[in-house]
Formats: structure tokens, C-alpha cells, sequence
């Protein structure tokens, strides 16, 4: 069994992910890189580069929403999953929350940082999506969900997110969506 750890952070171009890194890097870039552990073999463990353990939390700049991805086999090596943003949105930084929906697939909701100042888009105007950590894609979702801490909320045994959105009169409606 795999464990995942996630965590969150808050924070324009359109919604896009990029690839895994390479294979673990040479014997002489696993000791330079400051991205990665140095000396794991001491550090994490003499399995560390044959275990599926994963690491996932979230950052932003002014270009969008990422999604960071760390394996325990590369040493836990940061890389960008995806950024999201809205092409044509005006956003001076983008904010969000996500969760792992199990290990290849990733739930957010994001927006720009001016939605906090309207209750109504705070509440229920917040882009959602996930993706999917092993082909790169992005998968824009039809429903738009809340900025709140708690949203979105993954259940990785089942692999569903569920997305709180305030409709009419502040009445609260979920929806489940699937990876596949």
C-alpha cells in the first residue's frame, strides 16, 4: 500500500499539466540537486527507491495554481503536475485548495485571489478540475466549486472528490466526480 501525504497552500495561462521527472538522476546529481534529499539511502530508508510512496501539496504564482508532486523513488524530487489558470482571467495571484484522489489523480478548485472579496464567488465560483498525474491532462470540470479550506474533499480509497458549491439562497449541493 502507497501512502500519500498532501497538503495545501493559497494562490494566467490555461490549465496545464507537465510530465514526471526522469528516472532518479545519477549518482552525481543526487548529491547536488538541492531539490531532493541528500543521502537517502540514510535518510529515508534502505527501500527508499523501489517504494510508490508519494508526496502532493500546492503553491501558486502569478501565472496560475500548481499542483507539486514528490516520489519517495526520486528522493521526493519536486515537480510541477499541472498550473492552473483561466486564459483571459485578470488575476494579480491565483488561489486554491486540492486533494488526492488516489495516487494518479488530483481534485482543485481554484480562482483568482479577487474572488475572496465577493461572498457569492468565494462561496461557489471557484474553477474545478483534476488531474491526472500519469498522462499530464487537465480535465476542466462543468460545475464551479467554494474556496473553502474543507473544498475539495477526496476519499482515495474510492478515488471520488466531492465539490461543495453554494447555489440559490446559499443552499449547499455536492457533486461527485470520477478520475476516469
Amino acid at each position: 500500500m502507497a501512502a500519500v501525504l498532501t497538503g495545501g497552500l493559497l494562490q494566467a495561462a490555461p490549465a496545464r499539466a507537465s510530465s514526471p521527472p526522469p528516472s532518479p538522476p545519477g549518482r552525481s546529481e543526487q548529491q547536488t540537486s538541492p531539490l531532493r534529499i541528500p543521502d537517502p539511502g540514510k535518510k529515508l530508508g534502505k527501500d527508499w527507491s523501489t517504494s510508490s510512496d508519494r508526496a502532493m501539496t500546492t503553491a501558486a504564482d502569478a501565472s496560475g495554481f500548481k499542483i507539486l508532486i514528490a516520489d519517495s523513488k526520486t528522493a521526493y524530487q519536486w515537480w510541477t503536475a499541472a498550473e492552473l489558470a483561466e486564459p483571459g482571467m485578470p488575476a494579480d495571484a491565483w488561489i486554491g485548495n486540492a486533494c488526492a484522489m488516489d495516487r494518479d489523480h488530483v481534485a482543485a478548485v481554484y480562482a483568482p485571489r479577487a474572488f475572496t472579496n465577493k461572498p457569492d464567488l468565494i462561496q461557489g465560483g471557484a474553477f474545478t478540475a483534476i488531474v491526472d498525474l500519469k498522462s499530464g491532462q487537465v480535465k476542466n470540470l462543468a460545475f464551479t466549486g467554494s474556496l473553502a479550506y474543507f473544498d475539495p474533499s477526496c476519499n482515495p480509497r474510492t478515488g471520488i472528490a466531492r465539490a461543495a458549491s453554494a447555489m440559490m439562497n446559499a443552499s449547499l449541493a455536492s457533486v461527485l466526480a470520477s478520475p476516469g
